[in-house]
């Protein structure tokens, strides 16, 4: 693990990423630094993971096509064409739909693990970032559209 005081960060301008003090991230980031998103593999957003989203649908998941609520939360994937590194400009579509924003905690799993037990699960985890996850409105939670997911996500 390291050190509280420790980050990762990979600016546009350098091929790879490098690890700082925190005080030089700051440093970075407040001249307008522009970073690359912190992540190369492939990226999981996650749709009904807490209680307060569950709940927001009502008595819909129990309406058809779902029939009943979720039994773990539901995936999608966000393409690498979407991703926006820290203070990246991203554009959005004038088409009536608007977007919708959602901040979440990025976990950055560091190595291939399958059949992980519980003890071991933070021994994959390489990092964390914050992300803003943009997506079109759609009613579907169940298998949402990677046309209407895949907007664009904003990592710090």
């Amino acid at each position: 693990m390291f050190p509280l005081d420790d980050h990762g960060i990979h600016l546009e301008a350098e091929q790879i990423a490098r690890d700082v003090a925190a005080r030089e991230v700051i440093a970075l980031l407040a001249d307008g630094a522009a970073c690359r998103p912190p992540v190369s593999g492939t990226v999981y957003g996650t749709l009904l993971n807490d209680r307060a989203a569950l709940d927001a649908l009502g008595d819909a998941v129990n309406a058809a096509p779902y029939r009943s609520p979720p039994k773990a939360p539901v995936l999608y994937i966000k393409p690498r064409n979407t991703w926006a590194g820290y203070g990246a400009k991203i554009a959005v579509p004038d088409d009536g739909l608007g977007v919708q924003t959602g901040g979440s905690l990025g976990i950055v799993i560091g190595r291939t693990a399958c059949r992980v037990n519980v003890e071991h699960a933070l021994d994959y985890v390489a990092g964390y970032t914050i992300v803003a996850d943009l997506c079109i409105p759609h009613e579907s939670v169940y298998r949402p559209s990677v046309r209407l997911r895949a907007r664009a996500m904003a990592f710090a």
